[in-house]
């Protein structure tokens, strides 16, 4: 350390002196920092010494016994680890917990309910001044039924072509001929009462009434109407079903007799004093008065020995004219060939133009579907609906609306607001550093080798 007080005579007495001047500086810096090192590591063991042994827990009188000492100790730490985490949870959610603020207007418009909405679609609130609206003002109902509904066979001209009085007395009861007539008439009125039952339950369910407090949100209305719309369809379907089968059941239970021979025949003894019936049978020995469901093919049968000639595809004959035609089909009058025999054997005087049901239309049965299995459907091919949000909000006509704005805590709005500039602030320092740096080495040298 002398050296740094004693001048040494040196040929190059100036450079000599800036060399001591500049150790004699680290020395004094290095004394400084361990000076100042020792003193930390003093306040560090203190510290630590004074950590491990706080207690907040002293016992009356206080105790020398370790193993209590060392029990308080540990209370005391978990009391202070609990009391830090209750803290930060506390912390977390008064920093994290939403302030609201309220804007309500009055009298809104349809456009200022789908404004708001779209930002606030979970706060958003409308009251109703009138809560309950005709479903007729909200919604439409359509449908379309099966092509054969509105097709020639169900027409006037068809029925009196088939039953053409001359015919009646030469053919079989068996015969397409016999039956015929009598078999589009029922499916005319199964279509007509179809489409009799849709429109009567469309319109009273349309009477009914939607009921909503405040304004139900766009997606939340068309979701209901579905809803609403598939159930009146499910139910026009079970009831219209169920009603046909009680029918059914009935007719064969009661044991009603056919007008056209079709389960009983009537026998005329020979002395004319009485009349017998039998039941008629059926293919696979099936009596009518056992089922009602039996049934054989439908044909057209040769006058003289009553033997078939031609079966017409799909058709079917059975105990009773509504059973015979459920059990059938229509595919042989979507075919033109096939219809143009048929017609070559029906001597009809009367003229008429028969166009055949259209295969390539877009349909959701088959041209092998029985009848049965259109009415399951209730012979509807397509069942459409479409709903009016905007009449709905106007007959709603709600009085004011209002709409909590949701804000987040004041930390966290603090820390999306400070983090990035913090995090620009350091690129800046970091940047200006790096072009520093490099000129402060060299001005550093320059001065060492003045």
């Amino acid at each position: 350390k002398k050296l740094c007080y004693n001048r040494i005579p040196f040929e190059n007495q100036h450079v000599v002196t800036l060399a001591i001047g500049h150790t004699c500086i680290l020395i004094d810096h290095w004394l400084h920092m361990t000076t100042t090192g020792q003193y930390f590591r003093e306040f560090w063991r203190k510290t630590v010494r004074y950590v491990q042994n706080y207690n907040l827990f002293h016992s009356i009188p206080p105790s020398t016994d370790k193993y209590d000492l060392q029990n308080q100790r540990i209370s005391t730490w978990l009391f202070i680890c609990f009391l830090i985490f209750s803290l930060v949870i506390l912390l977390l959610y008064n920093s994290l917990a939403t302030v609201s603020i309220t804007e309500t207007i009055k009298s809104p418009s349809f456009d200022e309910y789908e404004q708001l909405y779209e930002k606030y679609p979970q706060t958003l609130t409308c009251p109703c001044k009138k809560i309950l609206i005709d479903y007729e003002h909200i919604l439409d109902i359509h449908y379309e039924l099966h092509q054969v509904c509105t097709s020639t066979f169900i027409t006037n001209a068809w029925f009196i072509y088939l039953a053409h009085p001359d015919q009646n007395n030469k053919i079989s009861y068996r015969d397409f001929r016999w039956l015929g007539s009598s078999t589009f008439q029922a499916l005319n009125s199964l279509c007509q009462l179809v489409h009799q039952t849709i429109l009567d339950s469309r319109q009273q369910f349309l009477y009914n009434q939607y009921i909503s407090i405040t304004v139900t949100s766009r997606n939340l209305f068309e979701f209901q109407l579905r809803t609403f719309v598939q159930q009146l369809k499910s139910s026009i379907t079970n009831n219209f079903v169920f009603s046909l089968d009680l029918v059914r059941n009935s007719t064969h239970t009661n044991g009603l007799y056919s007008a056209l021979d079709t389960n009983y025949r009537l026998f005329l003894v020979v002395s004319n004093t009485f009349i017998e019936s039998g039941p008629i049978m059926y293919p696979k020995n099936c009596p009518c008065e056992v089922s009602p469901t039996c049934s054989g093919p439908l044909a057209i049968y040769n006058f003289s020995d009553s033997t078939p000639v031609f079966v017409v595809p799909g058709m079917h004959r059975a105990c009773y004219i509504i059973e015979a035609l459920l059990q059938s089909t229509l595919e042989c009058f979507y075919n033109h060939a096939c219809l143009q025999r048929l017609q070559s054997y029906i001597l009809s005087e009367v003229p008429i133009g028969i166009t055949p049901l259209n295969a390539a239309l877009k349909s959701s049965y088959s041209i092998n579907s029985t009848i049965k299995q259109l009415l399951d459907q209730l012979m509807i091919e397509e069942w459409t609906w479409s709903s009016h949000y905007e009449q709905y909000y106007n007959h709603c006509r709600p009085v004011d609306l209002t709409a909590s704005i949701g804000l987040l805590g004041g930390l966290v709005t603090v820390l999306k607001v400070m983090i990035p500039l913090l995090v620009q602030l350091q690129q800046e320092l970091n940047f200006k550093r790096s072009h520093q740096n490099p000129s402060s080495d060299m001005q550093w040298r320059r001065d060492i080798t003045k």
